[in-house]
């Protein structure tokens, strides 16, 4: 695999209603949550994943649709779902913890490292699912 392509798209005769997509560098974490918006999508017929290997760190989401409903837009549209999601819930989280600081009169610097590293965490999670899209 060339190191820069995080995303693979396969489908068979150049069928859109029909692809697997493999995702290089990603776990059960992103593919269940691709594989649940998709299940949610009315023009979606099956989606499914699998990881092929304990061993490799990829993972395969298959998609079909109805007619004349690209596989690659569904797929596109449940990433950008899941981007709206996590910046909802960055938010949230920025909200609360920003409403706890005043309530509880503590400076910037004396928030818990625990709390600073579940910011970093959601941002990473954002900016992977962001360079899927992008």
């Amino acid at each position: 695999m060339n190191k820069s392509k995080k995303l693979e798209i396969q489908t068979k005769n150049g069928n859109l209603r029909n692809a697997t997509f493999t995702i290089h560098e990603e776990s059960h974490t992103l593919a269940n949550t691709v594989r649940y918006v998709l299940a949610h999508d009315d023009d979606v017929n099956f989606v499914g994943y699998s990881v092929p290997h304990p061993s490799e760190f990829k993972v395969n989401v298959r998609v079909q649709t109805q007619q004349q409903k690209s596989s690659i837009e569904r797929f596109d549209q449940a990433l950008e779902s899941l981007c709206l999601v996590t910046n909802s819930i960055q938010d949230e989280f920025k909200n609360k913890l920003e409403k706890f600081k005043e309530e509880k009169g503590i400076q910037k610097e004396e928030v818990d490292p625990f709390v600073i590293s579940l910011k970093r965490q959601l941002r990473k999670e954002y900016k992977k699912m962001k360079a899927i899209i992008d």
